[in-house]
């Protein structure tokens, strides 16, 4: 009789069980955190991506050399050839090798005029198709007699772009170049281009900072968390189950 007392004193302490309910609350608070840890650790790389934009506003007449990523070596060349008998040829020539368009798929061998938004990136179809005139087709009007007509995805073109692909010592980087088309070819507007500074790296039209949308997952939270005790207090479980009844906010 003597000795109970001392195997009570040397017994651990029973551990404290949560009510049901509230082994429900905190499961889903850790669920929450465990998400939301997930969530940085993917967001992480887009962090790393940066796209260099040029904002410009400049009238190509005759050939605008475009070097996207400033190294003082021209990419592409956006020109009016005057190859043409009675008209004139708008083209992108492709002065490096490797150096490609995105293309358009209902225009094989075509310069694609993509809206804002569209993804530029690996995967997709890109031609350096020149024909004989020295340039990726983008648009053309002529005339014949008293005749006239209009020609390519470019004719009456607003603030379209064409998705580029090319070399930065010997590694594949995509960007961007928007321009505006007369519908008689007549006037080019280049008022903006961009490029991603990471290789193989996609990027989106028009897009003047960040990753491409898409290029990272996410987890999604859930859409109600419990009320009243914080995350920190309920992690702890069963030890925080008496702070956790003192709380005013849960009570």
């Amino acid at each position: 009789m003597s000795n109970l007392p001392e195997r009570n004193a040397n017994r651990p302490p029973a551990k404290k069980q949560l009510a049901p309910r509230l082994e429900k609350i905190v499961a889903a608070y850790a669920t929450a955190a465990s998400a939301a840890a997930g969530v940085a650790m993917l967001a992480a790389p887009a962090a790393e991506a940066k796209v260099v934009y040029t904002k410009t506003n400049v009238t190509i007449t005759s050939s605008y050399e475009l070097d996207l990523n400033h190294d003082g070596i021209p990419d592409f060349d956006i020109n009016l050839c005057e190859c043409l008998a009675h008209g004139v040829r708008l083209q992108l020539e492709l002065p490096v090798p490797g150096n490609k368009a995105r293309e358009l798929a209902s225009f094989p061998d075509a310069a694609a005029d993509l809206p804002n938004g569209a993804l530029i990136g690996p995967g997709q179809a890109f031609t350096s198709a020149t024909s004989n005139y020295g340039g990726a087709f983008m648009a053309l009007n002529s005339s014949y007699g008293t005749g006239a007509f209009s020609n390519g995805p470019w004719i009456g073109a607003t603030n379209r772009y064409l998705g580029l692909k090319f070399m930065i010592d010997g590694k594949v980087h995509y960007g961007w170049a928007r321009l505006t088309v007369t519908k008689h070819v007549d006037r080019v507007v280049l008022t903006g281009y961009a490029y991603e500074t990471i290789a193989n790296k996609a990027i989106r039209a028009g897009a003047t900072s960040g990753a491409a949308e898409g290029e990272f997952s996410s987890v999604s939270l859930p859409d109600v968390l419990p009320q009243g005790a914080s995350l920190g207090l309920l992690a702890r479980g069963a030890d925080a189950l008496d702070i956790w009844r003192r709380d005013p906010i849960a009570s």
